[in-house]
């Protein structure tokens, strides 16, 4: 869905798709990562969503494949989009196991463990608010990525403050 919306937006080479991935964030609200870009293009491209076009660079760079979106894709784009927008995913956070035999390990431990938790989490959660607060000072960019950004924002907050009550309760 991410990569046909961007080209259903603009050809694109698979850089400029990984670039806005990052500029994005996505990486972090979806199993779409760097290294499954191409991968995806070329998978695409067989099922017939998109097609390759070499531009060759006047500088005397190597040529880049360019996408473009065919009919089918953006067939495909319109249906994901819609069966995206009414699915509802149950998380499946492993801690929850952890949580079940924590009672196996000493409280000293517990602590230690749950506050290495806790601190990857404020430290995640400042990255994603800097590249939040960076997308809102580039003007023209789409609201509904800092509405991502904001849900991911909300949801780690209150796996932060689960964790330190866990913490408050060994």
């Amino acid at each position: 869905l991410f990569i046909l919306g961007i080209l259903k937006q603009q050809d694109a080479h698979g850089y400029e798709i990984k670039k806005k991935l990052q500029e994005w964030g996505v990486e972090n609200w979806a199993n779409l990562n760097w290294s499954s870009v191409y991968h995806a293009l070329r998978r695409m491209e067989q099922e017939g969503l998109i097609e390759k076009q070499k531009i060759v660079d006047n500088r005397g760079r190597p040529a880049k494949d360019v996408y473009s979106i065919l009919e089918k894709g953006e067939q495909e784009f319109y249906h994901l989009l819609r069966k995206t927008c009414v699915k509802v995913t149950v998380e499946k956070n492993p801690i929850y196991i952890a949580l079940m035999y924590l009672h196996e390990l000493p409280n000293e431990e517990k602590v230690s463990l749950l506050r290495r938790r806790l601190e990857t989490l404020q430290s995640i959660q400042k990255q994603v608010q800097q590249k939040k607060k960076d997308m809102e000072a580039n003007s023209g960019r789409h609201d509904e990525v800092l509405f991502a950004l904001n849900r991911d924002v909300s949801q780690r907050k209150a796996d932060i403050e689960w964790t330190k009550t866990l913490i408050e309760h060994y």
